[in-house]
């Protein structure tokens, strides 16, 4: 019998890997997770699943990440959306996206009352993604999804400005270097 979890948080994106920033924000997401602690199945009761978040990234049989798989799941979770505003971003971004449900994908056709907490990374700086999963963490932690909503973190928006005007600061100093000589 196939154990139940408290959560499912898929990681997903919503376009082929390239050299470009949605793609890297997708493989630093993924490295995240897999650096986190993991669960071992043989140490958890059936009990303790159902306190234990998933995190399901989208990998072929040979361990090789399935992009084709990832846009499928975006798709069918845009289907089962129930506001506008997630069915938009999955849409329109390339993400990478986290999306939570306390239940597996498969159980979802046709219904459009699924609490879902989720987070669309697409304007997130790639340098606190780290920071991003652990706060993300912490909110399954502690209270359950019971509405769609996408999160939302001060200091996760904090973090954010703070790297995007450090980079624009390195921009601004290698230009102005580049003038002055």
């Amino acid at each position: 019998m196939a154990r139940e979890f408290g959560m499912y948080t898929y990681v997903l994106l919503n376009q082929d890997l390239k050299r470009d920033e949605a793609s890297q924000k997708f493989l630093e997401l993924v490295e995240a997770i897999r650096s986190t602690p993991h669960y071992d199945s043989g140490q958890v009761s059936t009990e303790d699943c159902r306190q234990i978040n998933l995190f399901l990234v989208p990998y072929d049989m040979g361990g090789k990440l399935n992009l084709e798989l990832s846009k499928r799941l975006t798709r069918k979770f845009a289907m089962v959306a129930r506001t506008e505003k997630l069915r938009g971003k999955l849409a329109a971004n390339p993400g990478p996206f986290l999306i939570t449900t306390p239940y597996p994908l498969y159980s979802l056709t046709g219904r459009h009352d699924v609490p879902t907490l989720y987070l669309d990374l697409t304007s997130a700086n790639t340098a606190a993604i780290r920071e991003i999963v652990a706060i993300y963490k912490r909110r399954l932690s502690s209270a359950p999804v019971s509405t769609e909503q996408q999160f939302t973190s001060v200091r996760m928006s904090v973090l954010n400005t703070l790297l995007n005007m450090d980079d624009c600061i390195s921009i601004v100093k290698n230009s102005y270097a580049a003038w002055i000589e």
